[in-house]
């Protein structure tokens, strides 16, 4: 009689104290929700401007604004001359 007593005793107290660590944990992490939810916009906002960065430099480093830059600035398509003609790699015996 006395060890089914301890036992339920027992039983008892471990069932109200996970009962007061799950409403504890439950309570952390409902606040921290709201924090969670801070970051993931300011996640989302970060990816937008990097997105619109990403457009610009491409933007700035595409050919046919190069081209155009080089045109305002005065710069010509040249001609390349070669000087003499290349000397061969081995001698021929």
């Amino acid at each position: 009689m006395k060890k089914s007593g301890i036992i339920i005793v027992f039983i008892t107290s471990a069932i109200i104290l996970l009962l007061i660590v799950q409403t504890i944990l439950s309570n952390m992490l409902s606040t921290s929700g709201v924090l969670v939810n801070k970051i993931d916009k300011e996640i989302k906002a970060y990816k937008t401007k990097n997105a619109e960065i990403r457009e610009k430099l491409f933007l700035q480093a595409s050919l046919n604004n190069i081209a155009s830059k080089a045109a305002e600035l005065g710069f010509t398509e040249g001609k390349f001359v070669a000087l003499k003609k290349s000397l061969p790699l081995a001698a021929r015996q």
